[in-house]
């Protein structure tokens, strides 16, 4: 069975290989994008603690 793509004629067969790949690899990189996001958050709320923490460490020392 052959289908009809911008190239041409390409069975169905490598066509469902390339939607793989091509899902894959996006899968892949919205699952670093989401790791990196939330490693950014995470840095991010432990430099706010440790902002807070000092801010009241001076305040209390005054």
């Amino acid at each position: 069975m052959k289908k009809l793509s911008a190239n041409g004629l390409m069975n169905s067969r490598s066509l469902g290989i390339i939607n793989q790949r091509i899902g894959g690899l996006l899968n892949a990189i919205v699952q670093k994008a989401i790791g990196h996001i939330f490693h950014l958050v995470s840095i991010c709320v432990l430099l706010l603690i440790a902002h807070i923490e000092l801010v009241d460490f001076t305040l209390r020392n005054d």
